[in-house]
């Protein structure tokens, strides 16, 4: 049987992600489920995964490096060509523990590989005047610091002009802060996870992931409170834990049994935040995959019972909810598709808690995402601004008076967090309990994410 190459395999998955706007995740679990690789290796998966990763967090630094030694414009260099130049670059610029030669031999062979034996020469001696200049190569000068940070940290300029707007609100350094939350985006983030405490309790999980081989750490021990605006202490570590270097999380037997959902920190905190009352009818309107619901319903089962309509525009979004609703053996949430930006009559002030985690930009997760800050286009905001006030009126339209709207996004930009909670406070009867913009330079552990609570009147 022919060996796997598993360059090959790194150029299919940027391939999908650079050209046809794909996610890395979901691009690497399709492609680690292929029949061609069904032969791969542990090792194999988590070198083609850093390695895919690593590049397209790298490829504004990794192709501003290759632009000083091309005879012509990047963008009028074969596509196919490109891919390989810059997943070689990233292993010559940033990767510690590849050879040089190895990224170069590796490199031209896969050119050959992909049928351009006559453009392997080219990508040889690319290659090979990097290794030999990257020392001499200069960033940009600091005293141009948009520039500067764009490319030392790969980020989009555009964005850098977004999160600073967002900044000036907060006051202090704003260019500290800005070089701040582009240095985050290259530090990895720990794996949250949320307890299924209707059937298993954090000590019996946490012992039981260490018997499997993965390691386990305490959340943090406090959150703040939207009715006193205070710490709350201790709460997290009864519902969530940090879990680290495991091979994959299917393979894990409490993950099958349902004994927990991954959740990033912050979104659990979103619906911390909520005080929701026994027996409630609750809507979730953008709900996939369902971890705010599957949250928000065990949090409620602390102390009652409250139903949860989960809802998403597709029919496939549905059935991931159903998917993960049904492994954690929850009977309390109800799926359906539906469109959030659409009104629906029957709906009118029916909730007594509504949650509207809009569409965003994702500027607040891009640590998580790099595929996020490649495909940013600043044009595509004014769209994303009117389906979010879609989905607020229609939220509101459905709350009974005295009922919740949770309005969340997990970007850091002004325009889809406090000013939309400013419009929704403009445009109905609604009273603000809690807002924060959690930074992740600032909150440990967690993403970029905004939260909002409104009772409305």
């Amino acid at each position: 049987m022919k060996p796997i190459n598993e360059r090959r395999i790194v150029y299919d998955i940027l391939f999908e992600v650079k050209k046809k706007n794909k996610s890395c995740a979901a691009t690497i679990d399709r492609i680690f489920e292929s029949k061609k690789c069904s032969g791969l290796s542990s090792v194999s998966k988590r070198f083609i995964t850093k390695t895919a990763y690593g590049t397209v967090e790298n490829i504004i630094l990794t192709d501003y490096y290759l632009s000083k030694l091309l005879s012509r414009p990047i963008n009028k260099v074969n596509p196919s060509i490109l891919i390989i130049l810059e997943l070689s670059a990233y292993q010559i610029l940033c990767a510690d523990n590849i050879p040089d030669s190895a990224a170069v031999n590796e490199g031209v062979k896969l050119a050959g590989e992909l049928g351009m034996d006559k453009l392997k020469g080219f990508v040889n001696g690319v290659l090979r005047n990097l290794i030999r200049q990257k020392e001499t190569i200069k960033l940009p000068p600091k005293e141009n610091y948009k520039d500067y940070l764009s490319v030392k940290y790969s980020i989009q300029k555009d964005i850098l002009d977004i999160w600073e707007k967002s900044l000036k609100q907060y006051g202090g350094s704003v260019e500290k802060k800005l070089e701040d939350l582009a240095k985050n985006t290259r530090e990895g983030k720990k794996i949250y996870i949320r307890i299924n405490t209707e059937k298993t309790s954090a000590p019996y999980l946490e012992a039981l992931l260490e018997d499997e081989g993965a390691e386990v750490d305490l959340a943090p021990k406090c959150y703040d409170d939207s009715e006193t605006g205070t710490e709350k202490q201790n709460e997290l570590e009864s519902k969530c834990l940090s879990i680290s270097n495991f091979d994959s999380l299917r393979n894990l037997e409490s993950f099958k049994d349902g004994l927990f959902y991954v959740q990033d920190l912050s979104s659990i905190l979103s619906y911390e935040n909520v005080h929701i009352g026994d027996g409630s009818l609750v809507l979730d309107m953008c709900a996939s995959p369902g971890g705010k619901s599957i949250g928000t319903y065990l949090n409620v089962s602390e102390y009652g019972k409250c139903t949860i309509t989960a809802r998403d525009k597709t029919k496939s979004k549905a059935d991931t909810i159903k998917e993960n609703i049904s492994r954690l053996g929850i009977d309390g949430i109800v799926t359906e598709v539906k469109d959030a930006c659409t009104y629906f009559e029957e709906d009118f002030e029916k909730y007594d808690a509504v949650i509207a985690d809009v569409p965003c930009s994702g500027l607040g997760v891009i640590s998580k995402k790099p595929d996020i800050n490649l495909h940013f286009k600043k044009s595509g905001i004014k769209e994303l601004l009117d389906i979010q006030k879609k989905i607020a009126d229609n939220a509101v339209r459905y709350l009974k008076p005295g009922g919740t709207l949770v309005y969340s996004t997990c970007t850091l930009n002004v325009e889809e967090n406090e000013e939309n909670a400013a419009y929704i406070l403009k445009n109905n009867c609604m009273k603000l309990i809690f807002s924060k913009q959690y930074l992740p330079t600032e909150h440990i552990h967690t993403d970029g994410f905004f939260i909002a609570i409104f009772k409305k009147e």
